[in-house]
């Protein structure tokens, strides 16, 4: 009888950090994920798609009364509704894409052990399917804006660029913590409190133009701090073009996303054995 081949799998060279190629040749894997994620998010739910305007309108409330009219926070001359409304459209996607992010990998623990797909699709669909509920904050931002006297102008060019900044720093972030999340399951309260402390940091409650000078070069590190001033001059047109915050901020996004891929390549053949 004639014997069976033998097959020997090797550990082979180390491919690029992304590899565009597999990633276009695979894209109706990721189209779906991205999919299902929008349809488990509304799945069984009595308000549906209501919820991506009805979470960042209800703690707008809470921050125009407690910090606005309470607290007497300044927001340079803006009222409270919508300089706290055009803050938390990017905020509540930045967070809760990132806290998905984080926890894909465990969430999709099957596909990582019974059948191949490019790994960076999990943690990047969540990124993803969460710009949906942005676009229809962001729908409502413009329509309140309208009401209290801020129509459309050219500045909403800028718009693409916030957004650009903040979902290449939501990928990165989530492409850093989910192998973490993976290894130690403990950085999921890890991963928490750097939100909580994130938003802190971030000119949500309060405005670019409240940080010293001195400082305002380190603060625009945060990538967040120039998207947000970037949507609140597209709508308010307060002042001049943030260019600071806006150049520090897309850089250091990038530096975010570069770090967040090395990291998830160097760690990604190690998945299936801790899920």
């Amino acid at each position: 009888m004639l014997e069976k081949p033998k097959i020997f799998v090797t550990a082979g060279t180390r491919g690029p950090l992304v590899d565009w190629g597999e990633l276009i040749r695979q894209r109706d894997v990721f189209l779906f994920l991205v999919w299902r994620d929008i349809l488990v998010r509304y799945k069984q739910t009595l308000l549906g798609a209501t919820w991506a305007i009805l979470k960042p309108l209800l703690t707008m409330i809470v921050f125009t009364v407690f910090l606005g009219l309470v607290s007497k926070f300044p927001s340079d001359g803006v009222p409270y509704p919508v300089f706290y409304f055009s803050a938390l459209t990017l905020w509540s996607y930045f967070s809760s894409a990132v806290l998905m992010s984080g926890d894909s990998l465990i969430g999709n623990a099957p596909l990582l052990t019974r059948v191949y797909v490019p790994r960076i699709f999990i943690p990047a669909a969540p990124i993803c399917s969460g710009l949906v509920d942005l676009l229809l904050s962001l729908g409502l931002l413009s329509v309140l804006s309208a009401l209290y006297g801020y129509p459309p102008t050219g500045r909403l060019l800028v718009v693409p660029v916030s957004i650009l900044m903040v979902t290449v720093t939501a990928l990165g972030t989530g492409l850093l913590m989910s192998p973490l999340i993976v290894r130690y399951r403990d950085f999921q309260n890890v991963m928490s409190i750097v939100i909580q402390v994130w938003m802190f940091v971030s000119p949500v409650i309060y405005p670019f133009s409240l940080v010293p000078d001195r400082w305002r070069i380190v603060y625009s590190l945060n990538p967040l701090a120039g998207a947000i001033e970037g949507l609140r001059w597209s709508v308010f047109g307060i002042g001049p073009l943030p260019w600071l915050p806006l150049t520090v901020g897309f850089f250091s996004g990038a530096l975010i996303l570069v770090v967040g891929l090395i990291h998830f390549r160097k760690t990604e053949e190690y998945f299936a054995d801790y899920v």
